[in-house]
């Protein structure tokens, strides 16, 4: 986790970890003009916070609203704090304010088309697991949205997810919600992806480790159970859809419930944690993210976070997808899922497209998403749309 530290000119004392207390992601800082405060932007979930860290006292100001994403940010010498910001409707505003937060003018708008097309409206989400943590996920209601009304759920279980608009065509987002499907990014934690920091450091962590999917399935669920609750989703329509460290989450998840319609997973990581051992290369960080643990000194945990160990647990329809040119052990985890379920008699189909990386580009993302629209709308028969 990055922190900001001070180092002394002339005592010759150690760097001192100014950022300890407030226990997140550094991603910028810099100094005001009197040397008296660091600004600096963090994550605290699926917000990009501005503060302001007072030198005399190490107190702490959050000075931009929870839900926006400000970042980057610049101060000038005349005592303007400037940003640019995106929520669940805009993205990249430049937007400035006094050096405490006041006084804030929005001063251009970089993507105004936005405010023209239909888009679902995004929203935070917050719930409570069984640990009795706080876990903050987006989402995206369908277009037309009606109170009242059910709809059936998209999970996008990619971690870290942060409330900006959701247009990349390769995760969860906003065409979807234009086919009329409520889109959820619970922000899960994972045992593969314990190592990004969203939150605090033992936020973080406690996913470390086998330990790591039963937390990754708390936080899920408690998100999902408080849509259900909420009357928006329809629990017997919901599905999983992920790509990258999603798809691998997606892949986990499949093995420990049978509450999802079907799942689509694209290019899944680490579907086999000792293959990522033996065959990754330079890609292969599985003892990092086990505590320098190799496959000898404790085989139960790579068994236990591979998919491929517990295919016999799984029931939801599948379509897997990856491109052959992707890098390290994509393509062979992909067939090793594949052929596992093929072999257990499961609903499978496996997508491989030639000359394609890590994100479809081309013909070939057409025709990736005409099929997996196809395979969602077969388990989850949305109604189309309606625009009011």
């Amino acid at each position: 986790m990055s922190a900001v530290f001070l180092v002394s000119r002339t005592s010759g004392e150690p760097p001192v970890n100014v950022t300890s207390s407030l226990d997140r992601d550094v991603s910028l800082f810099s100094w005001a003009p009197d040397g008296n405060f660091i600004f600096l932007s963090y994550q605290d979930g699926p917000s990009i916070s501005i503060g302001r860290l007072a030198i005399k006292d190490l107190t702490m100001q959050r000075l931009t609203n929870l839900g926006k994403v400000c970042d980057p940010f610049a101060i000038s010498r005349s005592g303007k704090l400037i940003w640019t910001q995106s929520d669940g409707s805009s993205l990249a505003v430049f937007v400035e304010s006094d050096f405490d937060g006041r006084d804030v003018q929005q001063l251009v708008d970089l993507n105004p088309q936005l405010k023209e097309w239909i888009l679902g409206t995004q929203e935070l989400v917050a719930s409570t697991n069984s640990r009795g943590e706080e876990v903050r996920g987006v989402l995206i209601k369908p277009v037309g949205f009606e109170e009242g009304k059910t709809y059936p759920l998209i999970v996008d279980p990619y971690p870290g997810a942060i409330n900006r608009p959701k247009l990349d065509p390769m995760f969860g987002n906003q065409a979807f919600s234009s086919r009329g499907y409520a889109v959820f990014f619970p922000n899960a934690r994972t045992a593969h992806t314990w190592e990004n920091p969203f939150m605090g450091t033992a936020f973080n962590e406690a996913a470390r480790g086998p330990k790591g999917v039963d937390i990754m399935m708390d936080d899920l669920m408690a998100g999902v159970d408080t849509l259900i609750r909420r009357g928006i989703v329809d629990p017997s329509r919901m599905c999983l859809y992920g790509f990258s460290n999603g798809g691998g989450a997606t892949n986990q998840i499949i093995t420990r419930t049978s509450r999802f319609a079907c799942a689509v997973s694209a290019s899944g990581v680490l579907i086999d944690w000792p293959l990522s051992f033996y065959l990754g290369g330079e890609d292969a960080n599985t003892p990092t993210l086990l505590g320098e643990l190799a496959p000898w000194d404790d085989p139960g945990a790579y068994v236990a976070l591979s998919p491929i160990y517990h295919l016999n647990r799984v029931t939801t329809p599948l379509l897997l997808a990856v491109g052959d040119d992707e890098r390290g052990v994509l393509v062979l985890y992909n067939i090793e899922m594949y052929n596992g379920l093929r072999y257990l008699g499961k609903n499978v189909t496996l997508l491989r497209y030639p000359h394609q990386v890590h994100g479809f580009t081309g013909d070939a993302l057409k025709d990736y998403w005409q099929r997996a629209n196809s395979f969602l709308d077969v388990y989850l028969r949305p109604e189309p749309a309606t625009v009011k």
